[in-house]
């Protein structure tokens, strides 16, 4: 009867032993070689196979208490769960080197084993390289003015360029004057890069456009010499336009004219400049040169003609000179009038150009 309870309990254990390590006795689960249970094994030889088990299995996991080193982690591979709690993994290891970083701050590798912080500099401040041997660093933005660009793009637009008093232009060095010139007036060079503000000839200063009036007015900046463009399609009846200069009809004005190659005559009214002494309805296109210089004399020559509209017809010429004697101010307001009042001008056209010799 003993021989039979001890063959039970000897068979509950090997059950119960089989049941709870058969999983740690198949090499395909651990790197660890372990021995195999066979049928034909004496149930003595039970205690020393199990415990012989039990050390590989402990010596593989590393679970023996005091272990500091696992020699076989190789064959575990990934490791995709747990949370790290040692000493910082070092450069050399894959790691930074460090437990902790200052918020904002760039990290770059200071040596080749270690890594620091870029101090992040203050607002609108860029990245900037400093060179082989040296960590970039936050510095403001600036140009360097010594240096050339090339702008490729099809659009380049500047908001505001503040250059000194010489500018390089594809190559050539411009000088430029310390102040604006006057109105009208544009950048010139001496042909060595010296700018200065000048007045081209026969540049545009006013001009008046106007239909159905007897008189007309243009007033516009000095200048040593005018150009003045006269043309209307139509004038009421028959007239004879006139200038009055600085608005003053003050009968200093002398005029020698001749209408369709007639023989010149003398006007008659000092108190405006005629252009032709002959009244017509014709349309007129006239040019009257002025020499205005303030102190002298204002001399005065024109030429012109008369056509009928939409006609071959041969074209009625005007030609003449005259004077207005002031020496005290320039011209710088012109009016158009016809000798008659009550006579109008269709399609009223004043141009006038001057220059600065």
């Amino acid at each position: 009867m003993k021989n039979i309870i001890t063959s039970f309990i000897i068979s509950v254990i090997v059950v119960v032993g089989f049941a709870n390590f058969y999983p740690l006795f198949r090499n395909d689960n651990l790197g660890a070689t372990l021995t195999t249970l066979n049928s034909t094994d004496n149930l003595a030889d039970f205690p020393t196979t199990y415990n012989a088990n039990n050390t590989a299995i402990n010596t593989e996991l590393g679970l023996i208490s005091g272990t500091t080193t696992i020699p076989s982690l190789v064959s575990v591979g990934t490791i995709t769960t747990g949370v790290w709690n040692a000493t910082d993994v070092a450069v050399s290891a894959g790691g930074t080197g460090k437990s902790a970083w200052t918020q904002y701050l760039i990290p770059y590798a200071d040596t080749t084993t270690s890594f620091s912080q870029i101090a992040i500099g203050t607002s609108g401040q860029v990245l900037q390289s400093n060179g082989a041997g040296s960590a970039p660093s936050f510095e403001t933005a600036s140009t360097d003015q010594s240096a050339s660009y090339s702008f490729t793009g099809t659009y380049f637009g500047v908001d505001n360029l503040y250059a000194s008093s010489t500018l390089n232009i594809a190559g050539v060095d411009y000088t430029f004057p310390s102040s604006d010139g006057a109105s009208s007036t544009v950048f010139m060079t001496d042909g060595a890069g010296a700018m200065t503000s000048y007045r081209p000839d026969w540049h545009l200063l006013s001009k008046i456009e106007t239909t159905g009036v007897e008189t007309a007015t243009t007033t516009f900046a000095t200048s040593e010499q005018l150009m003045v463009i006269v043309s209307y399609t139509a004038c009421d009846v028959a007239c004879i336009p006139s200038l009055i200069f600085n608005g003053l009809a003050d009968g200093n004005y002398g005029t020698h004219y001749s209408d369709d190659n007639a023989a010149f005559t003398d006007a008659s009214d000092g108190n405006n400049l005629a252009l032709g002494g002959t009244g017509d309805a014709l349309a007129k296109y006239m040019t009257v040169f002025i020499k205005n210089h303030t102190s002298d004399r204002k001399l005065i020559t024109w030429t012109g003609g008369g056509y009928a509209t939409n006609s071959t017809a041969p074209i009625d010429s005007v030609e003449g000179v005259g004077v207005w004697d002031n020496t005290s101010a320039q011209i710088t307001s012109i009016s158009i009038k016809t000798a008659t009042a009550g006579r109008n001008f269709t399609n009223l056209k004043i141009y006038v150009y001057g220059t600065n010799n």
